[in-house]
């Protein structure tokens, strides 16, 4: 096989990375498997697996992006409006929805990756901010066991 310049590696690598955002905004996290990738950028497996060695490395293709998506719909002002912003943004904003299930199924993993946890601790300390902590740690627990329940249909 012949090598690629860091150059032209970088460039794949952001192609390679728009495609997983693009695939993760319009459908799940779910759906951005080796296959699915393989078949869209018409490589192999292989390849892909040079750029991601693991599934969970497919989360470095969307950071710095979904954050903001989450920041956007949440009102840190209190305890309660956090759990009334983000229930309201888990129930109408789809992208909003599909960050919180891959940070769900993430932390969930046996290795989580740590811009995921990362992102946990930036909305308990925002939280921290307007609260103390037991009471921004209470209402993080509130908003993921919401999440949780509602990704399984019982709200």
């Amino acid at each position: 096989m012949a090598k690629i310049s860091s150059e032209e590696r970088a460039r794949r690598k952001q192609m390679y990375d728009a495609v997983i955002l693009n695939i993760f905004m319009t459908e799940s996290w779910e759906a951005i498997t080796y296959d699915r990738l393989a078949r869209e950028l018409t490589i192999s497996k292989s390849t892909l697996q040079r750029y991601y060695p693991s599934r969970m490395h497919f989360v470095t293709a969307l950071q710095g992006k979904v954050m903001p998506i989450v920041a956007r719909n949440l009102d840190f002002t209190s305890s309660q409006s956090f759990i009334s912003s983000w229930e309201t943004a888990l129930n109408s904003d789809p992208h909003f929805r599909n960050v919180v299930r891959m940070f769900i199924d993430n932390l969930m993993s046996r290795a989580p990756h740590p811009t995921t946890q990362g992102a946990m601790m930036r909305l308990l300390e925002q939280l921290k901010a307007v609260t103390s902590e037991n009471d921004a740690l209470k209402t993080l627990k509130i908003a993921l066991g919401t999440s949780v329940l509602s990704f399984n249909n019982f709200l």
